[in-house]
This record gives structure tokens, sequence and C-alpha cells, in this order.
């Protein structure tokens, strides 16, 4: 969960300690990135949120809206500053998890549309549990790939893929070690 204070009023007071304008009260916003989020804007909007497609920003205004936990007024979110958009990009893209997994069949385009239905599909087909619907997406999509890798449900990577992978490393290592190989 990310909690933002964000100034209520948009006004600013004056402090004559420092001589400086500082935000009136702030008021604490609440988010969370999850299934639950996603599914609530897909609602709305009809379409996948995670598609390379560009958002507008009334589609990603109402996603934060969306990720509030309680309810946002309108004018609430109107006094978001750059900073605190930042702060919500980098709390979206965070792995929110320690764990890493070294999955070389993962590289390349994705083949189908990915919707929050989708992903409801591959957490029950796992078992996993409705609550962690709130949990941050990318650390739910970690579980269900470290759950692939102890159930043995990779799949064989081609000779393709194979050749493709070891070239990679094998250039990796060459600039690594500043060899001609």
């Amino acid at each position: 969960m990310l909690v933002l204070y964000v100034n209520a009023s948009g006004e600013e007071v004056y402090d004559e300690e420092t001589g400086e304008f500082k935000p009136g009260s702030s008021v604490p916003l609440r988010l969370e990135h999850s299934l639950y989020t996603i599914s609530k804007w897909e609602e709305k909007w009809k379409k996948p949120f995670l598609s390379d497609d560009e958002k507008t920003e009334d589609e990603m205004v109402d996603y934060i809206r969306c990720m509030a936990i309680d309810d946002v007024p309108d004018s609430l979110l109107n006094q978001l500053t750059q900073e605190d958009v930042k702060a919500i990009g980098k709390y979206i893209s965070d792995d929110a998890t320690a764990t890493t997994i070294n999955d070389h069949t993962r590289p390349g385009p994705r083949k189908h549309i990915i919707t929050s239905e989708v992903i409801y599909y591959w957490m029950f087909s796992r078992q996993i549990p409705m609550e962690c619907e709130h949990w941050h997406l990318n650390r739910l999509i970690t579980l269900m790939r470290v759950w692939d890798a102890y159930s043995g449900n990779q799949k064989k990577m081609s000779r393709k893929d194979t050749a493709s992978m070891y070239a990679r490393e094998n250039a990796r290592r060459k600039a690594m070690m500043k060899s001609k190989g």
C-alpha cells in the first residue's frame, strides 16, 4: 500500500519560524495497485489495463481513483503534485517482492491480451486464495510464476530460444570481460 499526504485545500500557510510558505492541512491518500483495482478500472473503461496502449489523462486519474482504498473526492485528486504522480508510478512499477526468477522463456512480445479476468483465472487455477487480489499486482504475478517454477509447469525452451539465450549470455560475458572471445 502507498500512502500519500495530499494538501486537501490546495492552500498554503505561512510558517513564521522558517519564513516560508508550506502546504496547508494534508489528508492521507491510501492507494493499492492490485488485481482488484485493475478489475474496477476495466469494468468502467471496457479495455485491458495491462495493454501497451497509451492511457489518456482521464483514464490514469480514474485508475488512481480506483486505487484509493477510501472514497476520494475529485477535489483531492486535483491536488496531486508531480511528485505524487511520480511516487504513484514508482509504486505501480515496483516488484513488491524480494523474489527473483530467472525465466529464459519470458522475453518477447505478448501474444495474448491480459485482462483482470485472465489473471483471476490464473489465480484460481493455481488455487491461490481470493484475499490475494488485494496484493500488489507484481507480487501476485511473481507468486504465480514461483508456483509454476516449483510445480514443473514451465515450458521447455525450443532449440532456437536456447541458442538465442546462450548468444545473449556470451555477448554479455564478452562485454564484461572486454574480450573478443
